[in-house]
């Protein structure tokens, strides 16, 4: 927490062009500020582009001087961002910048045929503004005829030079002369001037502001007499620059209005008036007291420099920060000093509230203040120490693999811990902004080169390539959606706002409590409690060595584990499947070594999959995929690598991606196992070349290092694996895993023979449901035109295709029926599931009255109405949602999800409503499981539970 008084606030203005870069030499004194410039067409501001904040003028009066000046074009910063405000001004630079505020035409006197001075030829940068002071009487020079323009200026050379342009020159002689009536008549035309050591770019800005805010002296002549007056309707500013100022809440932006709609986009309103601003700078300090700086073009209004009111104070208060809000005294209690105070802020009767920069209509302010991530900033407008301004400053974080743009304003982004991309759609009204974690802003448009708008300029789109791989990318909106469980952005969002980290820390972990504060390399970081995947839940414990990633605050959001003490080697993986339940917190996992020893290894609760960590359920569905990819009808089976802990746990486990999956996501191909040579029959011969494996069109390959024998259908029975290479030469199907060039691959996957079963194996042993993804059309291997049906079976996704064009009519998405195979994948028959002699599909699905075992079509089966989870061995608890006599649920099945033990035994199927614009069918994880005490009862699973022979169970869900 802190406590800010801001005119030191951040100024949100806009930008105009820099300076030449000031050399080491300027410093000395020997350089030149302005290399010939016209001041007297001084960059006229334009809305919609916004200007630095100098980063060695951020707080204080002098982030008001710097700014400004540097808006109005006379007093400019520098290339590199910075104002150097300590650095001497030479009296040549003092001249340009007095010419430019005084608002004099210096190009019509760039052609003099002669310079006034000596030591200022008409190749000096300063020679114009040098020429038009002296004209104008204000630059007097010395006693030789020079001015000295490559020496510092000096305190009182300065007061006398702008005593001059103010017109008080007569009333400094009457008052004293030099130097004391200079100083009289600097005070009595209203400008303070503090005094200091020496004249520097900082003191000089000062007094340039202050002139420019004084009121001008009238000289008029009566008689032989000159008489004098303040023109208090004008000031400099208003008479030399027609700029003005003014002061006021900003109550509407485009993002929205503190009571009312927003404004058009480029405008902000203040109080009751409209101006044109950039769309940026308004949103971001909507229900801010203002002072700024505007244009009147005949009633038009055009901000051009807008900063926080230097009676505007703040506080701010971190997440962990706050204690609470009493509503009835309208107080908010947060803490300071790490927890060891705790003070009060009293809120107005009806402060505004906003929540990432947009107005809320928030009916309890309570809730709005319990973020777990982010800021609370209470503003008083008038520093009264009462707030009038609650500013919610909430976000989420994600740990990001790279990013990339579609041409318009959808902004795909691959998560470090999932092979699938999520996507933030943005409308082309969104208020979008990215930032790196220092505050700088970073260029997010791009130039669409050849398309041109009505105005004649480029075409702007979304450029995220500046977005580094690697990184936390934090993201503020007023209003996110939730998008497969992660919450982005929405694509209504008026405001958005990302930020950048690449910060990373790498040692061990020396100290951990349960607050959060984690102590690596002797400093202390606090965990983030927000990111996208809970990829600290139960990661960081005491001597875990490796990387931790911190988002733009210096939280942890993410780590990943180093100190392995095996070193990655080839595996084959038979199953796996959680180690103790549903609610287990590892995942067990039985591999074949590559010295053919059958192992079973667990995870800790994150497993690091292809370089990402990765929870049990997330594991489990990226190997399902990937299995189903590189085998079609394969649930689990794959060759990988893996790497143990020293205790024997799993530390690192790495699976093959097909290239098409690896083009999509932009992963690192050498990150992962290769299977870049085709899947073939091959002969194991020996010949004169010394290869051993030999394909149909006679493409030969040597020995491999390790053989793999396995089944050819996915089976789980011990003695069917082997690291033998086969006794007899028929052909072999036989994958090749990371081949070399000298075409010796590293591992040889053999696959047996199936057996000849005539049945698939989806029905030689349990009857078991699997649910329709969808139903269309294709052609068999002989170019006939069949029936095609995708099915979920709660272990794999698959595709099977029908004796005819018709086989599957009549079928949709959400049917469960059982189907029988004889060979290929072919479907000879299927019979629906009934429940009380209806098919079960997903319209007709009971309601909650259903509260009986039935002969669910030689099945037995339970309707359920709700779930809910409990953290014992029991697992999932099941219930009809009625109520006993005792006023107690009637409890049905309690038992767990034994997902992927045995082929088809366990697993779930989801009939997902509940996202998008059509339902999804899939393979369920326990994150599918709604309970009614999470969800309440109307949105809590339907549950179809179904046991199979033996003790497997499978769980059928509608979520609706």
């Amino acid at each position: 927490m802190k406590r800010r008084f801001t005119a030191t606030a951040a100024a949100l203005l806009i930008i105009l062009t820099r300076c030449v870069s000031l050399s080491a030499d300027d410093l000395s004194g020997a350089g030149h500020e302005y290399d010939n410039i016209d001041v007297a067409e001084a960059v006229e501001s334009a809305p919609g582009e916004q200007a630095p904040a100098f980063s060695d003028a951020r707080e204080g009066s002098l982030k008001l001087y710097a700014g400004f000046l540097d808006t109005l074009g006379v007093m400019r910063g520098f290339d590199d961002g910075t104002f150097r405000p300590d650095a001497p001004v030479l009296k040549g630079d003092a001249c340009v910048i007095t010419a430019a505020a005084a608002g004099i035409d210096t190009a019509a006197f760039a052609d003099a045929p002669i310079g006034t001075f000596y030591d200022v030829d008409r190749d000096s940068p300063y020679f114009s503004a040098v020429q038009a002071l002296a004209a104008y009487g204000i630059l007097k020079g010395n006693a030789d005829n020079t001015v000295n323009v490559n020496t510092r200026l000096t305190y009182t050379e300065a007061v006398v030079l702008l005593t001059r342009v103010m017109g008080y020159e007569e009333f400094a002689r009457v008052s004293g002369g030099y130097p004391e009536g200079y100083f009289a008549a600097a005070r009595r035309a209203g400008v303070s001037f503090r005094s200091a050591d020496g004249m520097t770019r900082g003191v000089f800005a000062e007094f340039i502001y202050n002139m420019l805010r004084s009121h001008p002296l009238q000289k008029n002549r009566a008689g032989e007499r000159n008489t004098y007056a303040v023109n208090t309707e004008e000031t400099f500013l208003s008479e030399r620059h027609e700029v003005y100022e003014g002061d006021g809440i900003v109550t509407a932006t485009r993002a929205g209005g503190l009571s009312g709609g927003a404004v058009k986009r480029g405008t902000v309103k203040i109080d009751e008036d409209v101006y044109a601003l950039d769309q940026k700078a308004g949103a971001a300090r909507l229900g801010y007291r203002t002072q700024f700086f505007y244009r009147d073009d005949d009633g038009a209004y055009t901000v051009i420099y807008l900063i926080d009111h230097r009676k505007v104070a703040e506080i701010e208060i971190d997440a962990e920060d706050y204690v609470n809000y009493t509503p009835s005294a309208k107080t908010i209690r947060y803490t300071e000093d790490d927890g060891r105070r705790v003070l009060t802020a009293v809120l107005s009767d009806a402060p505004t509230v906003l929540i990432n920069g947009t107005a809320a209509a928030v009916p309890s302010l309570g809730a709005a203040l319990e973020i777990q991530q982010g800021s609370i900033t209470l503003v008083s407008n008038y520093d009264d120490d009462i707030y009038d301004l609650v500013c919610v400053n909430r976000y989420e974080n994600l740990l990001l693999q790279r990013a990339s743009a579609d041409g318009g304003h959808t902004i795909t982004l691959t998560p470090q811990y999932s092979l699938l991309p999520i996507t933030a759609r943005m409308s082309g009204d969104t208020i979008l902004e990215f930032a790196n974690a220092d505050g700088t802003e970073v260029e997010y448009y791009a130039d669409v080169p050849g398309v041109f708008g009505k105005d004649g300029k480029p075409a702007k789109t979304i450029d995220v390539s500046r977005i580094p791989a690697d990184c936390v990318l934090s993201a503020f909106a007023d209003k996110y959606e939730e998008q497969r469980g992660h919450l982005l952005p929405a694509g209504d969002a008026v405001y958005t706002r990302f930020v950048i980290s690449t910060r990373k820390i790498e040692g061990t972990i020396e100290a951990i409590d349960g607050e959060g504060n984690v102590e690596i390399g002797g400093k202390t970081f606090k965990s983030s409690p927000s990111n996208y995947f809970n990829e600290l839940d139960g990661a960081l414990t005491l001597g875990k060595t490796g990387l931790f990633y911190l988002d733009f605050s210096g939280e942890i959001v993410a780590f990943k584990e180093s100190g392995a003490t095996d070193a990655l080697r080839y595996g084959y993986l038979i199953n796996a499947g959680s180690a103790r339940g549903a609610l287990s917190d590892t995942l067990q996992l039985k591999i074949m070594t590559d010295d053919g020893e059958i192992i079973v290894v667990t995870t800790e609760r994150k497993t690091n999959v292809n370089g990402d960590s990765l929870s049990k359920d997330e594991a489990l569905t990226l190997l399902k995929r990937v299995a189903g990819m590189l085998r079609g009808g394969f649930g689990i089976s794959q060759m990988i690598r893996y790497r143990l802990t020293a205790d024997g746990m799993l530390a690192e486990l790495e699976t093959c991606l097909p290239e098409d999956l690896i083009n999509q996501n932009g992963l690192v191909e050498s990150a992962h196992l290769q299977r870049s040579v085709p899947i073939d029959e091959y002969n194991l011969v020996e010949d004169t070349s010394g290869r051993l494996l030999r394909a149909a069109d006679d493409t030969g390959y040597h020995k491999p290092n390790k053989y793999f024998f396995v089944p050819s259908p996915e089976t789980f029975h011990d003695e069917d694996y082997s690291v033998q290479a086969p006794a007899n030469a028929r052909p072999y199907s036989i994958e090749l895993y990371d081949c070399g060039f000298d075409m010796r691959p590293q591992i040889a996957l053999i696959y047996a023979d199936a057996g000849g079963a005539e049945q698939e194996i989806i029905t030689t042993r349990f009857a078991f449901p699997v649910m329709v993804s969808r139903v269309f059309k294709k052609l068999d291997k002989d170019g006939a035109a069949v029936g095609a049906v995708e099915v979920a079976t709660g272990v794999v996704m698959k595709e099977y295709i029908g004796r005819d064009e018709h086989t599957f009519d009549g079928l949709e998405a959400g049917d469960l029926i059982q189907l029988y195979t004889r060979g290929n994948d072919v479907v000879s028959s299927y019979r629906r599931h009934t429940y009380y002699n209806i098919p079960i599909t997903a319209k007709t699905f009971p309601d909650l009255d259903f509260d009986a075992l039935t002969d669910g079509g030689s099945i037995r089966s339970l309707y359920a109405g709700v779930v809910y989870y409990v953290d014992s061995q029991s697992g999932l608890v099941i219930d009809t949602g009625r109520y006993g006599a005792d006023g107690r649920r009637k409890i049905h099945v309690t038992g767990h999800m034994n997902t992927n033990y045995y082929w088809q035994m366990g697993g779930a199927i989801v009939y997902d409503a509940t996202v998008g614009a059509k339902p999804q069918v899939r393979n369920a994880t326990i994150s599918d499981f709604k309970g009614m005490y999470q969800y309440g009862e109307q949105h809590a699973s339907r549950v179809l539970w179904i046991p199979a022979h033996g003790g497997g169970r499978q769980y059928i869900l509608y979520n609706f």
